[in-house]
């Protein structure tokens, strides 16, 4: 996974213009959407033209993300490619 952490100046500019780090003080899942979006074989499957090795390993966190919002109110959208 990716190792993010935001540097000490964002936290300190969001403070300052909020007065707190965090948009929202809360997250009401009634009204909450997770958008999930290009997770899908083309892009999933080993040896895919569009293959990308990493997103296999984030698969059971948009699971659990997914389980826990539906569970709690809200919604899940997958966005799919067609034809």
């Amino acid at each position: 996974m990716h190792n993010m952490k935001l540097p000490q100046y964002a936290i300190d500019g969001a403070r300052r213009r909020r007065g707190r780090i965090h948009q929202f003080e809360a997250i009401e899942p009634t009204k909450t959407a997770l958008i999930v979006i290009d997770m899908q074989n083309a892009f999933l499957q080993k040896g895919s033209p569009a293959e990308v090795p990493m997103a296999r390993k984030i698969v059971p966190n948009i699971n659990q993300l997914a389980k826990t919002l539906r569970a709690s109110g809200g919604h899940v959208v997958w966005v799919k490619m067609t034809q």
